[in-house]
């Protein structure tokens, strides 16, 4: 049974340009994990007991999923969605991890994420939830910014609520 569907990827963040592909991230109770890419349509699909296991450890895509500020929820399971929460020092350990890889890959699409992902990072330590999708200015200054690996750097030192270099 199908019991969350949102958009995600480029579409969800504000990103999205003419050649963007469809990205979508569906729960189901009885479906087994996978992702299906067909033309520009790509479909990732988990089983509830991995989404809770993904969203237990902090990983963006179950988290944006989550948050999605578009998402439909069967109305059974809405409660059930409003009331997960991450374990905080899995979430920290899995953006620091990420952010640095992508800031690490040296490409301008690869440092946008890194500046995405510190956002929503900083906004679930100040409010305990975030909104994956960005605001205009937000995307104007991370396209600048993403153009640099010392901007870059810089701006994700500035906004970021925990260093994300240890560990």
């Amino acid at each position: 049974m199908l019991i969350l569907k949102t958009i995600t990827g480029s579409r969800l963040y504000g990103f999205a340009h003419a050649d963007s592909d469809f990205d979508e991230y569906i729960v189901d109770t009885t479906a087994k994990t996978g992702q299906s890419i067909v033309g520009k349509s790509d479909v990732v699909t988990l089983h509830i007991s991995n989404f809770v296991q993904q969203v237990g450890r902090g990983v963006p895509q179950a988290m944006e999923a989550l948050y999605s500020p578009v998402k439909w929820t069967h109305p059974d399971y809405t409660g059930w969605f409003a009331g997960m929460e991450p374990d905080q020092n899995e979430l920290i350990r899995t953006y620091r991890r990420t952010i640095r890889h992508f800031v690490l890959a040296d490409t301008d699409k690869h440092r946008r994420h890194a500046m995405r992902l510190t956002i929503n990072l900083a906004e679930w330590w100040n409010m305990g939830s975030f909104n994956p999708t960005l605001y205009p200015q937000d995307i104007a200054e991370i396209t600048e910014y993403a153009k640099s690996e010392t901007l870059t750097v810089a701006y994700i030192n500035d906004v970021a609520p925990v260093t994300i270099w240890d560990q």
